[in-house]
């Protein structure tokens, strides 16, 4: 397997330092910051993405959550936030709304949506879910797709090995239902995480894949290797489990 480097991973180093600079400035100004955390991923395709997660608490119970992303993709960068208010009415679970919107830099395409989202965890093992609506507005005339609505949800379980190793198993569904593109989206991804014993830093290994009924959308499928970095003083509690629909179908072009 070859992991290969694109022009992106300058703009990954600018992402790490404003990520280290946000939650440092966080966590001296006592805002209540519970976990932070940078993620860096590369695939043998040669794309590479990086995501800052941020996570506050309101009350004991309630938290705001927020997300930065960037992708690097054949047809251009694109950036993403997302936004989550949840409730924790126990150490054990976790669930509440997010909102989301994404934009590709060298285009007018953007694309955003709202849902549920949730985890519980039973002993060892976690159990996650989330589902909503998308939109997309787009004015790129040579886009199939165009402007769209998408229907979308998913679901993960993750299985403690031990002290330091995990396996973790996702799928994911999206139903495009447009004139100009109808098809249903199946994707999904199981690796294992290892989470070094200080619990600064973890490594990440998958393999996914992505299935279209619509067969003018060809399937893929992916090796990834990534790192995630604990930032400042905050904790290790991770992001709600969620993945964007039209990243898949705009990456091919669409």
């Amino acid at each position: 397997m070859n992991i290969s480097v694109s022009k992106s991973m300058p703009q990954l180093c600018l992402y790490a330092t404003l990520a280290g600079f946000i939650t440092s400035t966080a966590a001296a100004q006592d805002l209540g910051l519970q976990a932070a955390q940078l993620a860096l991923t590369a695939e043998e395709s040669g794309q590479n993405a990086g995501g800052l997660y941020l996570d506050y608490a309101i009350t004991e119970h309630h938290n705001f959550a927020l997300n930065f992303d960037l992708f690097e993709t054949d047809v251009g960068t694109i950036g993403a936030v997302r936004a989550g208010l949840s409730l924790s009415p126990a150490a054990d679970r976790r669930y509440g709304l997010f909102a989301y919107l994404a934009d590709m830099n060298n285009e007018s395409s953007r694309w955003g949506g709202v849902g549920l989202q949730g985890r519980r965890q039973i002993a060892g093992l976690g159990i996650g879910g989330f589902g909503g609506i998308a939109l997309r507005d787009s004015t790129m005339a040579a886009r199939p797709l165009g402007d769209a609505d998408v229907l979308f949800a998913g679901g993960e379980l993750r299985l403690d090995l031990g002290e330091a190793w995990q396996a973790f198993a996702k799928v994911n569904l999206a139903d495009f239902d447009e004139l100009q593109l109808s098809t249903t989206l199946v994707w999904g991804e199981v690796g294992v995480l290892w989470q070094d014993p200080p619990d600064r830093y973890a490594l990440v290994a998958s393999y996914g894949f992505e299935e279209f009924s619509n067969h003018r959308l060809y399937d893929t499928t992916r090796i990834r290797l990534g790192v995630d970095i604990k930032l400042g003083r905050g904790g290790s509690t991770r992001a709600l489990p969620f993945a964007d629909p039209f990243l898949p179908v705009v990456a091919r072009g669409f």
